[in-house]
């Protein structure tokens, strides 16, 4: 029979191990879903554009000629780096968080 600090100390690392589990099944699920609606939304691109994605293109790469679009390239690139750089300190973040609830 274990004692009254032994129960808690077990009750305290199954829920971690619970807590760990749910984690990795909803990012498993969260990734599955993610590829699901990229492949969907390809699949849905490529559909409607058909023959027609060689004249598009084209035309795209035309507007990129044009003057004052630096402006928004220049947005667009900065608005990906600060998304990446949020995404990267938000998972650092959690890592941080981990290892000192780990330590405790």
């Amino acid at each position: 029979m274990y004692d009254n600090k032994e129960r808690i100390r077990r009750t305290e690392i199954l829920a971690r191990q619970m807590r760990r589990r749910r984690k990795n099944q909803l990012l498993a699920s969260l990734s599955a879903l993610s590829i699901i609606l990229f492949l969907s939304l390809v699949g849905l691109i490529s559909s409607l554009t058909g023959s027609i994605q060689l004249q598009k293109v084209e035309m795209y790469g035309s507007i990129l000629l044009r003057e004052n679009v630096d402006s928004y390239i220049l947005v667009a690139v900065l608005a990906f780096i600060v998304a990446t750089l949020l995404t990267l300190l938000g998972i650092r973040r959690e890592i941080i968080k981990d290892y000192f609830k780990r330590k405790e």
